[in-house]
């Protein structure tokens, strides 16, 4: 009889644990995702082929982002990508950001979530010319845009 009454507290006491778990557990809220920090992204968008006034668009937009952003680069606050559109996984850009041509463009990010974007349209008329007016141009629309 004894090894009743203790198999049968045993088992009561384990019941027990079992709901209490399944309680808790019940009442627990699945843990949320930290949210990712807003971000800036310097994309330059191009296609597959290049012309020579591309290439050099590029080169200076990235030469002004490394040289006025260093800092921001190193701790991801700033990104630069330069971004092929005609590869299958990069298509969907030419929606979202509304592209007719090789663009310039900064965006405000949250994760992978565009928030706000804007095209910086003058790098075709300043590409040719001072190319420290060329930086001034692409770092000025970039400070602009993080302030807002």
């Amino acid at each position: 009889m004894n090894r009743r009454l203790t198999a049968a507290l045993g088992l009561g006491l384990w019941l027990s644990a079992v709901l209490i778990i399944v309680v808790f557990a019940a009442d627990a809220q699945p843990a949320k995702p930290a949210p990712a920090a807003v971000r800036y992204v310097v994309f330059y968008f191009h296609g597959k082929f290049r012309c020579p006034t591309c290439l050099k668009i590029e080169r200076l937009a990235a030469e002004a982002v490394r040289d006025a952003y260093a800092d921001y680069l190193e701790q991801g606050t700033v990104q630069w990508r330069a971004v092929d559109i005609d590869r299958p996984e990069h298509r969907h850009y030419s929606d979202e950001f509304r592209l007719e041509t090789s663009t310039l463009a900064v965006a405000r990010m949250d994760g992978d979530r565009v928030l706000a974007y804007a095209k910086l349209e003058r790098v075709w008329e300043l590409v040719d010319g001072d190319e420290t007016e060329f930086a001034r141009y692409v770092q000025d629309a970039i400070d602009r845009f993080m302030a807002e």
